[in-house]
């Protein structure tokens, strides 16, 4: 069974943004804990719950392995300023987040994404560039919120990259309406997986998705074997 840790990232260590993997110190409880594993995006600053286990690497040592994590804002103004400080959202620096803490807060992060035009209030701070900052914030906790569904729904990263990449936004909508698709483009996985997430989402074993993805599953298996055809009493059963 999985553990749960809870803190707050103090270092980026490694991350690798295209297979939603990283490297991270995060202060636990006072103790710097080292993590590994999905950690798609995380900054510095940022609160996290991580699920996963300890482990202990042959090269790296101790360690807790990622296998899912879960955002929480910051909400004290000292974790804010480290959150904005070290680049989290472009065209802030550790000057421009000082400002901007100074005078919203812990109010802040609320202001950015609901009231960015409070932001020109704050020197250096256009009308153009305060709705900059509010939309990639927003994006940026959009993107992250779909990652939490699938994750939810037992998707690891990297499916949940590759899937994210082709529908954007309505990933989770549309693996709800029809979580055989799976078996297809741009993730293949094995028609057991999709029955897991199926069982998972309660869907019906009779529903038409289901027979159409199994069908297309057994020809593509076949066709990866080197056949250029099966006949249909072979499909059917």
């Amino acid at each position: 069974m999985d553990s749960k840790i809870s803190g707050t990232v103090e270092n980026i260590v490694y991350k690798n943004e295209e297979r939603g993997f990283g490297v991270i110190d995060m202060d636990v409880n006072g103790e710097l804990v080292t993590v590994a594993g999905s950690l798609f995006g995380v900054s510095v600053g940022e609160e996290l719950n991580v699920y996963g286990e300890f482990v202990n690497h042959p090269t790296f040592g101790p360690q807790f392995k990622a296998g899912a994590c879960e955002r929480i804002l910051p909400s004290s103004a000292t974790a804010i300023y480290k959150y904005l400080s070290n680049g989290a959202i472009s065209g802030i620096g550790p000057s421009l987040a000082r400002r901007i803490v100074d005078a919203f807060s812990e109010k802040t992060l609320d202001v950015i994404a609901k009231r960015p035009e409070q932001l020109t209030n704050i020197k250096g701070i256009s009308k153009e560039k305060a709705k900059k900052i509010s939309e990639e914030f927003r994006k940026i906790y959009g993107v992250r919120e779909v990652f939490a569904e699938l994750s939810s729904v037992g998707l690891d990263m990297t499916d949940s990259l590759a899937l994210y990449r082709v529908y954007g936004d309505a990933t989770p909508e549309l693996i709800k309406g029809n979580p055989y698709m799976i078996c297809g483009y741009p993730v293949y996985k094995d028609f057991s997986e999709a029955e897991v997430l199926a069982d998972k989402l309660g869907y019906d074993r009779g529903d038409a998705n289901r027979l159409r993805a199994g069908l297309i599953y057994i020809l593509r298996h076949n066709l990866n074997n080197g056949h250029t055809c099966i006949a249909s009493e072979t499909l059917i059963d």
